[in-house]
């Protein structure tokens, strides 16, 4: 914004549009009055939620499969506590509750886990797959101050064998 003009108090407030991203921005203010007076200012903003959760699965899945499907949360800003965590699947079960409460502690990380099996979808008439993927869910809160964050992954379904292909010679 270089047209901007700082009054006589020396104090200007500027909105500055950044993206949601979960990180650091550098943040550089250059100001000028004159050819003989100028100045530079730099600063970091850090953007992060106050919880966390984190995916921890196979990079794929086959139909029948079954497995602890896990996420890692963990408190960034802020104390433990009471919680709570939610699985949301599709093209699998839950053999175990997806809805839990959690005790978060503001020193390690949790694990939070549901046992789950992948279902076998319908087969196309030329013997593939007719679902390409599964999706799992988890979000997490903290209960003291609604903190809050959820992830979605989307595991590529594999075949679970290989096509049998007959021909015959008439």
């Amino acid at each position: 914004e270089p047209a901007l003009q700082v009054p006589s108090s020396g104090t200007l407030t500027v909105t500055v549009q950044l993206p949601d991203n979960l990180t650091n921005f550098k943040i550089r203010a250059k100001a000028a009055s004159g050819l003989e007076r100028f100045g530079v200012g730099t600063g970091t903003i850090a953007v992060r939620l106050p919880l966390l959760v984190q995916p921890a699965l196979p990079r794929f899945v086959r139909p029948g499969d079954t497995f602890a499907a896990t996420a890692i949360g963990r408190v960034v800003e802020g104390p433990g506590g009471p919680g709570r965590v939610e699985f949301q699947l599709e093209g699998m079960k839950a053999s175990g509750e997806v809805k839990q409460a959690v005790t978060w502690s503001a020193e390690k990380a949790s694990r939070l886990e549901v046992p789950v099996q992948v279902l076998t979808p319908p087969y196309t008439d030329d013997g593939r797959l007719s679902v390409e993927e599964v999706v799992f869910r988890a979000a997490v809160e903290r209960t003291s101050d609604k903190a809050r964050d959820a992830v979605e992954i989307r595991l590529p379904l594999r075949e679970d064998r290989w096509p049998v292909v007959d021909r015959v010679v008439a």
